[in-house]
């Protein structure tokens, strides 16, 4: 059952997704971090309403409650116009970004090779501190369950404030100078979270991760997008795949080096994770800039 309820959430979020990335072309990132707003929402409240329910020996009244939310979704669903009929380019729009001049088959490879690349790695990511920033509290600092449970609740806060503020953001800087800054950040806090061994920083440091962390999802897939008009279906189905694999194969590999090497090893490892996914989006800017240089030389020649 939960194999079935897996395969049918991924196919609305895709349907979701490439909806709204084919309607609003000119401000999709400013709809879909909206959109991941929501998502983000739902990730803080509904596994709280869980929790009560665990406490008080009522948890399979979850399943009732989450099964009439279905019910009501599927009804939603039922109303939304197959096109949208008002205009929906009115309203913010996203900063300018140029996409890559792909010249053929292997520049076109290559760029999608390195996003979904992307993709699988920042969703291992956010995947390991949803599962394991207790487990690390715990180990590292000696925090009681409870206490350090509250872990997840500070990173989810900020995740949902981070992308409240990436509609505005995006705005301003373009999708590559974003996530640029975006990774950059994770990367560095990382680094202050493996080398120094306070706990109230460390709590500190998660909502600041959680923030910066908040637009990379969204922005790398919208990315994507525009690298690709007029593909858009098929970019979105390929990231959710990738998406998926990279929540399931990295923190199932973290969570067995969390038995095998010390809680600092496996916070390095996270830095190495920020790392390669800060080097993955330098290749891909570097690539595009130098396929349109090659471009622009091309036609001066």
């Amino acid at each position: 059952m939960s194999c079935l309820n897996g395969i049918g959430l991924s196919m609305m979020q895709t349907t979701i997704s490439s909806s709204m990335i084919e309607w609003f072309e000119g401000r999709r990132a400013v709809i879909m971090s909206r959109l991941e707003v929501a998502f983000g929402l739902g990730c803080l409240t509904i596994p709280l309403c869980e929790s009560r329910l665990i406490d008080a020996h009522a948890w399979r009244f979850g399943f009732w409650i989450v099964g009439i939310l279905a019910l009501l979704l599927s009804f939603v669903c039922t109303l939304i116009p197959i096109k949208p009929e008002l205009n929906v380019n009115e309203g913010p729009r996203d900063a300018y970004t140029r996409p890559p001049d792909m010249t053929g088959t292997g520049s076109r490879l290559l760029f999608m090779t390195l996003f979904l690349f992307m993709i699988l790695l920042y969703v291992g990511l956010e995947s390991c501190f949803n599962n394991f920033l207790p487990a690390i509290f715990i180990s590292y600092f000696g925090q009681s369950g409870n206490v350090a449970s509250l872990t997840v609740t500070v990173f989810w806060t900020a995740m949902v404030i981070g992308r409240t503020l990436t509609g505005w953001a995006i705005r301003k800087v373009s999708y590559s100078s974003f996530l640029f800054s975006s990774i950059s950040a994770t990367l560095l806090l990382l680094i202050v979270m493996a080398t120094w061994r306070n706990v109230i920083l460390s709590y500190v440091i998660t909502f600041f991760i959680g923030l910066s962390m908040s637009g990379i999802f969204v922005v790398t897939m919208v990315y994507a997008n525009h690298t690709f008009p007029g593909h858009g279906p098929r970019v979105t189905r390929l990231v959710t795949v990738f998406a998926g694999v990279g929540g399931a194969a990295i923190p199932g590999m973290f969570g067995w080096l969390m038995d095998q090497l010390s809680v600092v090893q496996n916070l390095w490892m996270l830095v190495g994770f920020s790392f390669l996914l800060l080097t993955t989006l330098f290749t891909i800017v570097y690539s595009g800039s130098a396929l349109s240089r090659k471009v622009l030389n091309n036609k001066d020649g």
